[in-house]
């Protein structure tokens, strides 16, 4: 589901902000973010305002948003913007089509501590299955490991009937990659990300 970063911003110091300004598209690119506005002069509708400026940029998901702004090359740009301007900046999420009875693609992934892989593995298959499996809304289920010697990158995908079912069995901190006890230790980096089911899904005879 896509999430939005809304900022208001009042100026403090041009100097500052204008060079944070320069150095904003070189870093934001390598993301997967859109820059949706970037208004000085936005049209006040109702209320009071004292900003003079809203950005507003979109992201996928949550985490994607989250991978921009804790990198450390936004961080290094962001010690101008701090300077230049006052800044209220909120993660607000997007509204799933709950209209659709929509197939929702889960897909974690996990990179193996060295030495752990077969750990990892095991427990992908067991435990990470055995939590799933008897969900009502769960429509399948898979675990996938590396295909070359060397590589320590897994996978478990789930799908769902909707995205209401995944948010259900997950709840609140459905965005973040939730470990199970155990899984901290064997797992250097993990992430989470998800989709709409866009094809038919035919079961394996």
């Amino acid at each position: 589901m896509a999430v939005y970063i809304v900022a208001q911003l009042r100026f403090r110091d041009r100097a500052a902000y204008e060079r944070y300004q320069a150095a904003f598209m070189g870093i934001f690119r390598g993301f997967k973010g859109t820059l949706l506005a970037a208004d000085e002069h936005p049209g006040l509708l109702e209320g009071e305002w004292s900003g003079e400026k809203v950005v507003i940029i979109s992201f996928p998901d949550e985490p994607s948003a989250r991978e921009f702004i804790e990198s450390p090359e936004y961080q290094r740009i962001a010690v101008d913007r701090k300077r230049g301007a006052e800044a209220l900046v909120l993660l607000v999420a997007g509204v799933p089509d709950r209209g659709k009875d929509v197939p929702l693609v889960r897909i974690f992934k996990a990179r193996a501590r060295p030495g752990r892989e077969r750990e990892l593995a095991d427990k992908l298959s067991t435990t990470s299955a055995a939590l799933v499996r008897d969900n009502a809304g769960l429509v399948t289920y898979l675990a996938g490991g590396p295909s070359q010697a060397g590589d320590r990158d897994f996978v478990f995908i789930t799908i769902w009937r909707d995205f209401n079912a995944m948010k259900e069995f997950f709840g609140a901190e459905w965005p973040r990659s939730l470990l199970p006890p155990g899984y901290a230790a064997l797992i250097e980096h993990c992430s989470v990300e998800h989709y709409e089911l866009t094809g038919q899904l035919y079961p394996v005879a």
